[in-house]
């Protein structure tokens, strides 16, 4: 089959992940996701794959398949084995999907074009069937500052997050084509679509992530920019910026951290993460975790009635553990080793994904859009930029 063919089946593949998400149209989404996904991994066997350009992405099998593998037959998990299993061996499609996706496409642009006219069309189409689509963008934005949250629109899926996270991956990919110039009316227009269905979600994660990206990676560029004097200096104010706003503000409370106004502010998910942190330690479940599960296999057991997974981080420490954590921020210093600094949208889309990360349960989820399509265009910025370079006869890394 010619690469088009494969180009428009990924691009079904992506409306079926979105529609899979919805309310009213998750069954022919899953039938139309899975149809596509197989095919994709077909484009594996007619290309010439050099694994060793993929050895930090196939590195996620070993705390999400080897390991878990290993404490199966090691009788370590006991909890759910069957669904532990069917979990880990999700990853290795996850990651095989992931480079064949990357092998298809030949640099970013390309990229974002098709994949943002993949989401917006059943995204939009959710929207406007769902009726719930606001333009007092005033109100909401003064509910998501105040952490009012109710009235938060849901527009065609279950949960407003979700809505918030795939107009987040929108949003991204339209921002990624800023980077290379590419300000056409369109993008606007796709752009501001993206922000209205996030303000009107209520999602803060969903807002501010790919925004304090942005602001990360325009202090890294202005700090490569100046003298290396300069940048320490700078660098030294802002360490003691920080440390005496963090001592003024426990003075005038008395020494006292206000985990109350803390705990609030994260709807108080903070709370209920102490509470499962506590809840493994007492029960020898910190180090291994209890088992490579996902979300619906771990909550469909009595285990979960004690347990809080809402970031990245406490759900690998619940299920994979703190020697499964330790490997998947390996993994991630890995990866980011290999964007260079002036790769400003492979930095952007991972800065992205691990703020996200924090507060959404989002990194390396075998059945997540939003885990494979930040991991895809992190890993075609890294193969562009490497391509750029050879052909400029520089050793590539």
């Amino acid at each position: 089959m010619s690469k088009k063919i494969y180009t428009y089946g990924y691009v079904f593949m992506i409306i079926g992940y979105v529609l899979d998400y919805s309310i009213n149209f998750s069954g022919i989404g899953a039938a139309i996701k899975y149809l596509f996904t197989f095919l994709l991994l077909s484009f594996l066997v007619r290309e010439k794959l050099k694994f060793k350009n993929y050895t930090s992405l196939l590195a996620i099998l070993c705390p999400f398949f080897i390991v878990p593998l290993i404490l199966v037959l090691a009788g370590k998990y006991v909890i759910d084995i069957n669904s532990v299993l069917i979990y880990s061996g999700s990853y290795i499609v996850f990651v095989l999907l992931a480079i064949s996706i990357i092998e298809l496409f030949p640099n970013v642009l390309d990229f974002c074009k098709v994949t943002n006219f993949a989401l917006v069309f059943p995204l939009g189409l959710n929207v406007i069937m769902s009726g719930q689509f606001s333009l007092n963008i005033k109100l909401m934005i003064f509910n998501m500052i105040g952490n009012t949250r109710v009235d938060r629109a849901m527009l065609g899926f279950p949960n407003p997050n979700t809505t918030g996270l795939i107009a987040t991956m929108g949003f991204v990919l339209i921002l990624a084509q800023f980077f290379y110039h590419k300000v056409t009316i369109g993008n606007i227009v796709c752009a501001l679509f993206y922000l209205l269905v996030i303000i009107n979600t209520g999602s803060r994660t969903a807002l501010f992530s790919p925004v304090l990206g942005l602001i990360i990676v325009g202090c890294l560029t202005m700090f490569k920019k100046i003298s290396p004097k300069i940048r320490i200096a700078m660098a030294c104010f802002i360490v003691a910026a920080i440390i005496f706003s963090v001592y003024y503000s426990l003075l005038s409370k008395g020494l006292k951290f206000d985990f109350e106004g803390l705990n609030k502010l994260t709807s108080y998910r903070f709370q209920r993460q102490i509470t499962t942190l506590r809840y493994l330690n007492s029960n020898n479940l910190l180090t291994w975790g209890v088992g490579n599960l996902n979300s619906t296999g771990l909550y469909s057991n009595s285990i979960g009635l004690f347990l809080n997974t809402d970031n990245s981080p406490i759900y690998f420490i619940v299920t994979i553990g703190l020697v499964g954590l330790c490997q998947v921020v390996g993994i991630l210093l890995w990866i980011l080793s290999k964007i260079e600094l002036a790769n400003k949208v492979g930095l952007f889309c991972f800065l992205t994904m691990i703020i996200t990360s924090f507060f959404e349960h989002t990194l390396f989820v075998s059945t997540s859009l939003f885990s494979l399509l930040f991991l895809v265009i992190i890993y075609i910025s890294i193969s562009e930029k490497r391509t750029i370079k050879t052909a400029k006869g520089e050793k590539a890394f």
